[in-house]
């Protein structure tokens, strides 16, 4: 994953701010787009200013760790849906048929799916974003 940035300050910590257009680093006049502002870090030792353009991206193990969650989570939660279908259709005094059993696999398989893209819409994933490139 990479994105465009700009440099909002450089003193203490390195800040950036998402860049949505081109103008974004330069606009003095603010707009009604709210920037997020996120803290990068600068391993390659680039000299920043601030209002420079710079392309982010995040570390191979945080990708590999997000690549694992979002890939295979949801694949062995449809194998759970897949072995506790009769338990959960014995609670209620019914035997599973095969068609209900793939049911319970889309259903397991969706619900998990959904609930990792929340988690990963609304809370930061944890590890700072690393300066790629200077534009």
């Amino acid at each position: 994953m990479t994105k465009k940035a700009f440099i909002v300050s450089t003193e203490n910590k390195i800040l950036a701010a998402d860049c949505s257009k081109d103008e974004c680093s330069t606009c003095t006049a603010g707009c009604n787009k709210k920037h997020t502002v996120f803290e990068v870090s600068n391993p390659k030792g680039y000299e920043l200013k601030t209002g420079m353009t710079v392309i982010v991206s995040v570390s191979k193990l945080t990708q590999a760790i997000q690549a694992f969650i979002s890939l295979f989570i949801p694949f062995f939660c449809s194998i759970l849906g897949y072995v506790f279908a009769p338990e959960i259709m014995s609670l209620f005094g019914k035997k599973i048929s095969d068609d209900e059993r793939a049911i319970f696999v889309i259903l397991f398989l969706f619900i998990s799916s959904l609930i990792i893209f929340i988690i990963a819409r609304f809370f930061p994933m944890p590890g700072k974003l690393h300066i790629q490139e200077t534009l």
